[in-house]
């Protein structure tokens, strides 16, 4: 798979990749295809979990993942690699969120959960159309925990977060949750630990993205393409603007730059 490889794009999903629907529309699925019958790979890059990207992307046939914000990136089924919570670590965070009145979902790359049930939860995953995970205020004792993610409608006070745990990564990316990883970890390093992995240091590289956790991804690779719908930091950044998500933006990306 990693033979001639002429190239490699970095997508995100939510408000990129994926439709005003959270689907990848066929247009995005034929580009998808071309792109590899042309020689580049096509690595998506999100905040979300191994569980969440596969059956979403089944239809694209895409096998390299960069998820969880860096936290765990697989290839070709093989775990490249991960960085994991301490028990001390999460058992801390847990205590803070309840005594604050946050809400938090713990992930690994394979499975996610709530600590408690709150209506911030519910809305941050209605924004992506998926159901609200499952509760468990024992499961984090036995699993690891790559990525936490603080329920949370409150972004004046952010700043709690940030003073309680300063060792920690964070990512606004909605306005009912904050993607929070270990500190030196993000798309960006991601990417850069990818490359290495599969010798592909030397290509072209190309991302895709709209939010915040995508900052770290744009300033990674050698061609920095923000989505119409992007916040304007993004933007600033990037070389190339393109149509929204739901505008056909991927497509008139990658015919802007020849790749399909």
């Amino acid at each position: 798979m990693m033979k001639n490889i002429k190239a490699v794009c970095f997508f995100d999903l939510d408000g990129t990749l994926l439709n005003e629907k959270s689907v990848l529309g066929v247009d995005t699925i034929q580009a998808l295809s071309q792109l590899k019958a042309n020689g580049v790979l096509p690595v998506i890059a999100t905040g979300r979990s191994m569980k969440e990207v596969k059956h979403l992307v089944e239809a694209g046939k895409i096998d390299a993942f960069l998820t969880l914000n860096g936290q765990y990136i697989e290839v070709s089924g093989e775990k490249v690699y991960e960085s994991v919570f301490s028990p001390e670590e999460v058992e801390a965070f847990i205590q803070f969120v309840q005594e604050n009145r946050y809400g938090v979902a713990l992930y690994n790359a394979f499975e996610f959960w709530g600590y408690a049930l709150t209506d911030e939860m519910v809305h941050a995953y209605a924004v992506i159309h998926a159901p609200t995970p499952p509760i468990s205020q024992t499961k984090h004792l036995e699993k690891n925990i790559h990525m936490l993610l603080a329920l949370t409608e409150t972004p004046d006070r952010d700043v709690e977060f940030y003073q309680a745990f300063p060792s920690f990564n964070y990512f606004r990316n909605s306005p009912s949750s904050i993607d929070i990883t270990k500190d030196g970890n993000d798309k960006g390093v991601g990417v850069k630990r990818l490359l290495e992995k599969l010798n592909l240091v030397d290509v072209p590289t190309y991302a895709f993205g709209d939010g915040r956790n995508d900052l770290a991804l744009l300033k990674a690779v050698n061609h920095p393409i923000a989505m119409e719908n992007a916040i304007p930091e993004l933007k600033d950044v990037a070389e190339f603007v393109t149509k929204s998500n739901a505008d056909g933006g991927i497509v008139f990306a990658l015919q802007h730059f020849g790749l399909i």
